[in-house]
């Protein structure tokens, strides 16, 4: 009984995560509550990654498939960043960085997403912290672009900092 009740937070845990083992991950998961999300990062002194998509773009599909659902697989990843997804236009509601509801559209238009596959670096209370990668740029070093943003929004979060254009 003891042990069971030991286990009890390992299972709740594993049922909440989007994928509870490393093969299962077959697509980067949508945001729905992004405050949850950057605590979630937070926890790890980690920032929050999130790709903007848009339905039938080959790119964002290419950039998920070959670089971000790796990463999620990937051990190394684990408490390091929390990678989320948000569709630009989409009418699906989530809760904002604020808690107040918001869609998925608005979210991205209000950061002036409108370029797809588009990835900002947040902290826990929603500021960026890193520059944005837009678009899909050279595939040799796109997995660099991805781990410097990773590092530069860490280091940032660290720091107490947002990201500038000037630092």
């Amino acid at each position: 009984m003891r042990r069971a009740l030991l286990l009890l937070p390992i299972l709740a845990w594993a049922l909440t995560t989007p994928a509870t083992a490393a093969g299962e991950v077959k697509d980067v998961p949508h945001s729905r509550d992004l405050k949850a999300d950057s605590k979630l990062a937070a926890t790890h002194l980690a920032p929050l990654m999130v790709v903007f998509t848009s339905p039938g773009c080959h790119y964002c599909a290419k950039v998920k498939s070959e670089y971000l659902i790796p990463m999620l697989r990937d051990a190394a990843y684990k408490d390091k960043v929390v990678i989320r997804q948000v569709q630009v236009g989409s009418d699906t509601v989530l809760n904002g960085f604020d808690g107040k509801k918001l869609t998925e559209g608005q979210f991205a238009a209000g950061l002036n997403v409108f370029m797809v596959p588009t990835v900002k670096v947040f902290d826990a209370k929603g500021r960026e912290v890193a520059k944005a990668i837009v678009g899909l740029l050279t595939e040799d070093f796109y997995q660099g672009y991805l781990d410097m943003a990773i590092e530069e929004g860490s280091q940032n979060i660290r720091q107490g900092k947002a990201f500038t254009e000037d630092h």
